[in-house]
């Protein structure tokens, strides 16, 4: 509605639908997300959801609910939404970093680094950046646009605003470098010995626990 009011209808509508299908994309992801970690956690409820890599219809019913409960979470209001997104928040925060700590604790090795062809980039810099995308690393960075969204909520914003700009792009670098570093390291070396291309994890976090038989 902002942007409708100072930049016209036409300007507005593109840039509001964007943002609608934008979170249409997230929303459902995230609970996709959600049960395909399910599926690898529980190795036979894997089947029950997810069949030649694609959805059920079990796992379809149970995306439903995901969703719907996200929904319920956004109507009891702002204040019901504060209450779980909190709790959520360091829900969210204290597992990947404790996950990042049991890595490695369990076995870290410099040496994968550079284990196939001596280099860190065996495939060059440019799938860096394709990862960025095809692989979602965006999607952990994506969540700094509510910010601007619900500014005007936030007591003293000429202050917070900054801080909550800058805080979260900087504990979300923290958290998945953390992560990538240490998934990297506690490989077992034997898996990338012939390249990464290799590595088949759909689940990539909770399988390489499974190997340490962490549930």
């Amino acid at each position: 509605r902002v942007l409708t009011i100072s930049h016209h209808r036409d300007f507005g509508f593109v840039v509001a639908i964007s943002n609608w299908l934008g979170m249409v994309i997230t929303i459902s992801s995230e609970a996709i997300a959600v049960v395909q970690y399910i599926g690898s956690a529980f190795g036979k409820s894997q089947k029950i959801f997810f069949a030649n890599q694609h959805l059920t219809l079990m796992g379809l019913v149970l995306v439903f609910i995901l969703v719907g409960l996200f929904a319920l979470a956004n109507y009891w209001g702002i204040k019901g939404l504060a209450k779980i997104n909190n709790s959520l928040t360091i829900f969210k925060i204290a597992i990947p970093v404790f996950t990042a700590i049991i890595l490695f604790y369990l076995g870290f090795t410099s040496k994968n680094f550079t284990v196939y062809q001596n280099t860190y980039v065996p495939y060059g810099t440019g799938k860096i950046f394709s990862a960025i995308t095809v692989c979602g690393i965006f999607y952990a960075f994506y969540g700094f646009g509510n910010i601007s969204s619900f500014s005007n909520e936030l007591k003293n914003p000429k202050k917070n605003i900054p801080r909550a700009l800058f805080g979260s792009i900087l504990i979300c670098l923290f958290i998945y470098l953390a992560l990538q570093i240490t998934f990297i390291g506690a490989l077992p070396t034997s898996l990338i010995k012939n390249g990464w291309h290799e590595l088949n994890f759909s689940s990539p976090l909770v399988q390489l626990l499974l190997l340490f038989n962490i549930h």
